[in-house]
């Protein structure tokens, strides 16, 4: 046996007064309502610019120290060289 639908005094209250605002007041919460899509879509297109931003420095990183390992190993051909 399923029990009814019971809605409460607060879902009422708030359809009743999204039933009774006036267009202009429906109007200004939807732009507040789109505002506030725009800077969530905002917040998160600068947080993976961000994140692409750091993992370009880790690869800049990485390539640096590919470098460094492959100018080490040159030097230590170079002295192994001069040992023979």
């Amino acid at each position: 046996m399923t029990q009814p639908y019971h809605r409460s005094s607060s879902v009422i209250a708030t359809a009743a007064f999204a039933a009774n605002i006036s267009p202009d007041v429906r109007e200004q919460r939807a732009q507040h309502f789109q505002e506030r899509d725009r800077r969530q879509r905002l917040a998160a297109a600068r947080a993976n610019v961000e994140n692409a931003r750091m993992a370009l420095q880790q690869v800049r990183d990485t390539s640096a120290e590919e470098a460094a390992l492959d100018a080490a190993l040159k030097r230590l051909a170079e002295v192994e060289g001069e040992t023979k």
